[in-house]
């Protein structure tokens, strides 16, 4: 199994986490990359979901916040044999 990203609401709670973090820390901290949520998962490929979801993981770590990263289990995770293009 490949995995690809978070799922959808796990994601999302991700996505506001990192926000809230940013805010908190600096406002001159742009916001982590969006989430592809609703439509946007029904609109993107696993490899469009794979490569915004590392794009999210490099924010987290340019900016220091690895640790909201950090808390993701296995469960909460889109695994597939073969991604979609």
């Amino acid at each position: 199994m490949i995995t690809i990203c978070p799922l959808p609401p796990d994601w999302a709670l991700i996505y506001q986490r990192l926000s809230e973090l940013a805010r908190i820390a600096d406002q001159s901290i742009p916001p982590p990359p969006k989430p592809l949520i609703l439509a946007g998962w029904a609109y993107s490929n696993d490899l469009e979901k794979q490569a915004r979801w590392r794009e999210t993981v490099e924010w987290a770590e340019k900016w220091g916040f690895t640790e909201a990263i950090g808390e993701i289990t296995p469960d909460m995770m889109y695994d597939v044999e073969n991604p979609s293009s």
